[in-house]
């Protein structure tokens, strides 16, 4: 059962929560999207905190690249059925189950406006790539990839070979 402070929390929280998940996912997002918050509390509880596999820092306009696409793509096809997406409220008011991890809006770069991180994880928490938005002193934005888990956590992402 959830704590007063939690419902308040919740209810103060919800309405920019799903506006910012609909921005990342491009379509509308209602709470019955959502994990249900007792869920989401056990699903923190015991989440992989390990080390992340691999780490990366990238420039934010790779995001919109072929190749961070097909990364996101080789990530679903590793698991089956449906991922959890978080951002920094998903522990008040719970993650948005999507069918996969590639199931984002086509502008990916847009993201660093709504959200400084975001993380998809399996729907057991054992698999996670996290994105960190980070804004430079030069004002560039980069973006830190990191990944965990027995599934994910050997899918690096690549920067693309300069020659």
């Amino acid at each position: 059962m959830l704590s007063r402070t939690e419902m308040i929390a919740q209810k103060t929280q919800m309405r920019a929560h799903l506006e910012t998940l609909s921005k990342i996912v491009g379509r509308p997002v209602a709470q019955s999207d959502l994990l249900d918050l007792e869920s989401t509390k056990a699903l923190i509880a015991k989440a992989d905190r390990r080390k992340s596999a691999s780490q990366i820092d990238v420039a934010a306009s790779e995001l919109n690249t072929t190749r961070f696409r097909d990364y996101l793509r080789t990530l679903s096809m590793a698991v089956s059925g449906d991922v959890l997406l978080w951002t920094q409220t998903s522990h008040v008011c719970g993650p948005l189950i999507v069918e996969s991890a590639d199931t984002f809006s086509s502008d990916l770069e847009s993201w660093i406006y709504v959200a400084e991180l975001l993380v998809v994880t399996t729907m057991d928490a054992q698999n996670a790539v996290l994105l960190d938005f980070a804004v430079g002193p030069d004002r560039t934005v980069s973006v830190t990839i990191e990944t965990r888990g027995s599934q994910w956590g050997s899918i690096h992402y690549r920067r693309e070979s300069v020659a």
